[in-house]
């Protein structure tokens, strides 16, 4: 089974400075472009592509074409989904959608997962993928297995066996690793110079 989609590398560095996709944010270069890229891409307008036939149509109509382009949960818009996901892949490499479907089997819903909570694998029948889910509800942790009718996986590129994108993180994490080690070290020595000047300011009075 694989591990999560952050776990395809170790979290460590050759700097000794554990990364994890939420600490990478720590660096403004990190942070600025996550926040464009998913933010421009999350504002653009999304269509269903009706590709049956010879002609590929934009869908109008329908259920599904509005719920995904303006309301893909009642709690959340589609600029705010969709900026998630990809956050999200930038960050892990993979973005999970829970599928909520109606009494006739009708994707009505989707809700977004954090990809540190799920883990992908090849276990169903015929060797299809696998989603194990972990849910924390305060008191407790919840997981459960699901399938593709359940979870919707939107996958970054991918090294090994295909089952999950990588994580650009993990992939640079020794680089970055350096840079927030560089970054600590510096916010370190200018607070003991702070110290030392407010010291000396004391005593010359």
């Amino acid at each position: 089974q694989s591990m999560n989609a952050f776990a395809q590398l170790a979290a460590d560095t050759f700097s000794g400075r554990n990364v994890t996709p939420e600490q990478s944010l720590g660096l403004a270069a990190v942070y600025g472009a996550v926040s464009l890229v998913s933010g421009a891409i999350g504002s653009m307008p999304l269509e269903v592509i009706d590709e049956r036939g010879d002609s590929r149509e934009v869908v109008r109509g329908g259920q599904l074409a509005p719920m995904l382009r303006y309301q893909p949960n009642p709690e959340m818009s589609g600029a705010t989904v969709w900026t998630l996901v990809v956050a999200h892949l930038l960050l892990r490499g993979n973005a999970y959608l829970a599928k909520v479907r109606d009494a006739r089997g009708v994707v009505r819903e989707l809700w977004p997962i954090n990809p540190a909570n799920v883990t992908p694998y090849r276990g169903g029948k015929n060797g299809e993928k696998v989603f194990r889910v972990r849910i924390y509800t305060g008191d407790e942790t919840l997981e459960g297995d699901f399938t593709s009718r359940d979870i919707l996986h939107i996958m970054g590129p991918s090294f090994d066996d295909g089952v999950m994108g990588a994580s650009p993180i993990a992939v640079l994490r020794n680089r970055m690793g350096v840079q927030l080690a560089q970054s600590e070290y510096q916010g370190r020595l200018d607070r003991k110079s702070t110290r030392l000047n407010s010291s000396h300011l004391k005593l010359s009075r």
